[in-house]
């Protein structure tokens, strides 16, 4: 994800990835390949300068 920013302009360094997917499941078994796909997921926030 941040790769593609970085190539759509975005400097690199304006760009603070972090993940946090284990805390926060759409699917909370994440024991089928359903569930799993459901958890898969990107946010993006963006921030005033």
């Amino acid at each position: 994800m941040a790769q593609n920013l970085i190539d759509l302009g975005i400097e690199k360094k304006r760009i603070d990835p972090e993940g946090y997917g284990a805390n926060h499941f759409v699917c909370p078994t994440n024991d089928t390949e359903e569930c799993r796909g459901k958890n898969r997921r990107i946010s993006l926030r963006v921030t005033a300068k």
